[in-house]
């Protein structure tokens, strides 16, 4: 099995801190086995934000983490494929950085997300 994570707006010591500080991360993908994957990590606090816009929040590929750190990413991303939890998602046949279900959440809020360099790391 071949994991690769994309974190589609850089993953250099700026991103992480900035991602840290606002709790929560919207710019990664996981590839498995030539299959992509959304996915999308909120703290709890963040989610609290979220819902009171809508009084809801809800994405597939949805990861709720204690802090937005890549130690906790990638852990939660290994344990979650033991799991199986990336077998009851969709997998996409390519990676479209337009067509997340984020964006399509976030427009209707202002403008869309806009990956800068893509930095990709293979799990395993």
């Amino acid at each position: 099995m071949t994991i690769i994570i994309h974190y589609l707006a850089g993953n250099d010591a700026l991103y992480q801190d900035h991602y840290l500080e606002k709790e929560y991360r919207d710019d990664i993908v996981v590839e498995i086995d030539g299959l992509y994957y959304d996915v999308y990590f909120f703290t709890s606090d963040s989610l609290k934000y979220e819902m009171r816009r809508d009084g809801f929040c809800s994405f597939p590929g949805m990861i709720i983490l204690e802090e937005i750190t890549n130690d906790l990413i990638l852990n939660s991303i290994n344990v979650l494929v033991d799991l199986g939890y990336f077998k009851e998602l969709m997998g996409k046949a390519e990676m479209s950085h337009r067509k997340r279900y984020i964006d399509k959440w976030y427009i209707q809020y202002g403008p869309d997300h806009i990956p800068g360099n893509e930095v990709t790391y293979k799990l395993r």
